[in-house]
């Protein structure tokens, strides 16, 4: 797809044309957002579709963008309600809900099989062994959640690195997905998991949920086996009375 801006700009204008398509298959938008200090007219050439053509305008309201479609390039200028910043979507979903500013939230967690009560940080504190898995579900009221958006990490790393997986189960609308996380082998450490998701919105609404816990024993050479090079306990002072 190329695009062309055609307008008279003064100097201090700034023009930014930035079209990104994401979601699902099934579920995917193309917003197009610009930025610019006076009204500009954009031309797309290429195959479009154009269905119930909108914009946001400054004041967060979604409005029907007039669009003129000729042969295979569409044209539109941007509303003076929409400066300095907007998005476009030439081809609005039925199912797609605006406006939305509202993010994915947790409707619950469990870890080892226990469920766990709710919260945008979850501590677990100390626990014998790494947990075997993670189950997290989310919804989202109005719009599907993006699965090509869900980032899981864990201590910063994927849990492939650390010989685990990710498992995506969404619902047949998109608003509520199932996520299984099996962390694989850690370390005896301090650990932390990040579980991020955004809604199929032009909004990128995300969340975050954070898991920490510790797989650390909490007593450092408890059964005083381990030595230090002058042959005392190691992890240990000791003194006479």
């Amino acid at each position: 797809m190329t695009r062309s801006v055609c307008t008279t700009l003064c100097l201090v204008a700034l023009v930014l044309i930035v079209a990104v398509a994401f979601g699902a298959e099934k579920y995917a938008i193309q917003p197009i957002r610009i930025s610019s200090n006076v009204p500009v007219k954009v031309t797309i050439a290429g195959e479009q579709t154009v269905k119930s053509p909108m914009y946001l305008t400054s004041a967060g309201e979604w409005k029907k963008l007039a669009v003129d479609k000729k042969g295979d390039t569409v044209s539109f200028s941007q509303p003076q309600d929409a400066l300095a910043s907007t998005v476009i979507l030439l081809n609005k979903p039925d199912w797609l809900q605006l406006p939305d500013a509202d993010a994915p939230v947790v409707d619950a967690v469990s870890v080892g099989g226990k469920a766990l009560e709710v919260a945008a940080q979850v501590k677990l504190g100390n626990v014998p062994d790494t947990p075997k898995s993670i189950f997290v579900t989310l919804t989202d009221a109005k719009n599907p959640i993006a699965t090509s958006r869900v980032r899981v990490s864990i201590d910063g790393q994927e849990p492939s690195a650390f010989g685990g997986e990710v498992k995506l189960s969404p619902s047949k609308d998109g608003k509520h997905l199932d996520i299984s996380v099996t962390p694989g082998k850690l370390k005896d450490a301090k650990h932390i998991v990040l579980i991020s998701a955004s809604d199929t919105s032009p909004s990128f609404n995300s969340m975050l949920l954070e898991i920490a816990f510790s797989t650390a024993p909490l007593l450092l050479n408890g059964n005083f086996e381990q030595a230090d090079s002058k042959g005392g306990p190691l992890h240990w002072t000791h003194s006479t009375w």
